[in-house]
């Protein structure tokens, strides 16, 4: 009995554990180029960021050089922080639409409160070196700071190499007004 009990027990911990993993989309954009002429996007890194108040940040590819790939990529189901999307897209000039969800974990009055900012139909464009991999991210900068530590972001996508340490380039997305500071 013990025995039962105890396997049933650890094939729910391990299904527990195995459900909040994230789930990685892939997808080959233009499959008749070739490995040495194509370029590596993940979108996401499957991690929780902790920057400033920021908690998460989760993308959902929307379309690749004016081509539709929601659909094929995601067969409609919903994408969350830990989830990342790669796509293996021809080197060169490119161009990703997507929308991004940025989630910020705010502490009013002894008790913490999350918000999310949508952001939707971002476009951005980058040249592709072949060969290469790149992380696209999100993070934010403080404007403003209040007497509690809660303030107002600029919301930034960056496009990084593959370690995520060195920023390429970056685009200012939106803005992040903490409620509390509207009218300070």
């Amino acid at each position: 009995m013990k025995k039962t009990v105890f396997g049933f027990v650890l094939i729910l911990g391990i299904m527990a554990s195995l459900s909040s993993c994230g789930t990685t989309y892939k997808m080959v954009v233009g499959e008749n180029v070739p490995t040495n002429r194509s370029a590596t996007v993940t979108f996401g890194n499957g991690k929780k960021v902790h920057f400033g108040n920021i908690k998460e940040v989760s993308f959902q590819v929307r379309e690749h050089n004016n081509q539709s790939i929601l659909d094929a990529l995601y067969k409609g189901k919903e994408i969350g922080w830990s989830d990342k999307t790669i796509l293996t897209v021809p080197a060169g000039n490119n161009k990703f639409l997507f929308n991004a969800n940025f989630v910020f974990s705010v502490d009013y009055a002894f008790r913490s409160v999350e918000i999310t900012q949508e952001i939707t139909n971002l476009e951005i464009r980058y040249d592709l070196e072949p060969g290469k991999k790149y992380i696209i991210a999100g993070t934010t900068k403080r404007t403003k700071l209040n007497l509690l530590g809660i303030g107002n972001y600029d919301l930034y996508v960056g496009i990084y190499d593959d370690t995520g340490k060195t920023l390429l380039r970056e685009w200012k997305v939106g803005e992040f007004l903490d409620p509390y500071m509207i009218g300070q």
